[in-house]
């Protein structure tokens, strides 16, 4: 629906906006590489399909009284054709978000190569995977079910609010700046390991991936995670259904990592019941990374729709939000992104010795292919 208020997620990204700190840092992208047999009109008409599909990528947000409403974007947003196309200058353009549009789709054809980029005050990364899945039903010309509407959200503002009094936490001060990032796919015996000992633990993968994290990264300061507020009934939306919140560890950064796994699980549970109210609710100054370094874990339960083709799901305009930030897509594959600022220290080599100990690795097994 547009013509609204925006939602507490979606104001939060706008206020920072309005204090000219994000930058690039809210523009998120993905591209889909396809084979020969790409029919490049089915796929123009598939990419409008979506527009009409979902309403929230028509939008803007604007100020109406010094409050933010997401209303109807001033333009539609481009559906363009073109022969080739720059991953780096599509991801570069930026948008404006009082006036929209606020995503657009580039199809090259010479390339056979789609890249749509999306501000995140109407995007997340759950919303990567249904904008995929919703683009192959209607490339494949079997339109998906119609949507449930999105349920309305009451955040428990008082409880919250009593919560972060009694945990506070390190906030960072930082303004959107080039970034310089590392990527790695974990090797089959990784994962394979990565669960067992996830099973041994009682944890699940996510909380040990963010234990190993913060078991390097910890020094730098309390870490951000970002945590999905979908109901079910929003689990085929497309927006921005996505909140970071600090996770202030009661247990220091450099005890074992098997320790400080089962203190990462307790926080996490005491932290899940305020999961959809935004910190700026609870009484905090909205940021773009409420600390020093931050993560975001998205569990894949569905393999690309589009049959061959390939999707890059980590597409970065390549700025740095805080410190360190670590990006986990996990899924038939799990592709792990580190970014920080350029021309400071990405701890890589820490990240990879700690996993390695952690999961039972040997030194002679890499894992990371």
């Amino acid at each position: 629906m547009i013509g609204r208020p925006a939602t507490t997620a979606e104001a939060g990204v706008w206020f920072v906006e309005q204090a000219g700190v994000a930058g690039l840092a809210y523009t998120l992208g993905l591209t889909v590489s396809f084979g020969p047999t790409l029919d490049v009109d089915a796929l123009l008409s598939a990419c409008r399909a979506v527009l009409d599909r979902h309403p929230v990528l028509r939008g803007a947000i604007e100020d109406r009284d010094g409050l933010p409403w997401l209303v109807p974007a001033r333009e539609q947003p481009e559906v363009r054709h073109v022969e080739r196309v720059s991953v780096a200058e599509e991801m570069a353009a930026g948008f404006t978000v009082h006036t929209g549009p606020l995503c657009r789709f580039t199809v090259a054809s010479a390339e056979r190569l789609l890249v749509f980029t999306a501000h995140h005050s109407v995007f997340d990364g759950h919303s990567k995977d249904v904008l995929v899945r919703d683009l192959a039903a209607f490339y494949r010309k079997a339109p998906p079910a119609p949507l449930p509407a999105p349920e309305p959200r009451r955040p428990p503002l008082a409880a919250a609010r009593e919560f972060w009094r009694s945990r506070p936490h390190r906030a960072a001060r930082f303004s959107a700046a080039p970034g310089q990032g590392w990527a790695g796919v974990l090797t089959r015996e990784a994962s394979a390991r990565l669960d067992a000992v996830a099973e041994d633990l009682g944890v699940t993968r996510f909380e040990l991936l963010l234990s190993v994290f913060r078991f390097v990264a910890g020094g730098l300061g309390d870490l951000t995670i970002a945590l999905s507020t979908r109901t079910p009934g929003e689990s085929d939306h497309v927006g921005l259904f996505v909140n970071e919140l600090p996770l202030p560890c009661t247990v220091p950064h450099d005890v074992p990592v098997t320790d400080q796994v089962r203190a990462v699980r307790r926080d996490l549970r005491a932290l899940y019941p305020f999961r959809g109210t935004p910190l700026s609710a609870a009484g905090a100054r909205p940021s773009l990374s409420p600390t020093a370094i931050s993560m975001s874990y998205r569990r894949r339960v569905e393999p690309p729709s589009f049959a061959d083709s390939r999707v890059d799901w980590t597409t970065s305009a390549g700025v740095a939000r805080n410190l360190l930030h670590l990006t986990v897509v996990d899924g038939p594959t799990t592709v792990v992104t580190m970014l920080h600022p350029r021309g400071t220290r990405a701890p890589v080599e820490e990240f990879t010795e700690v996993l390695r100990d952690a999961i039972g690795l040997s030194p002679a097994e890499p894992p990371w292919t």
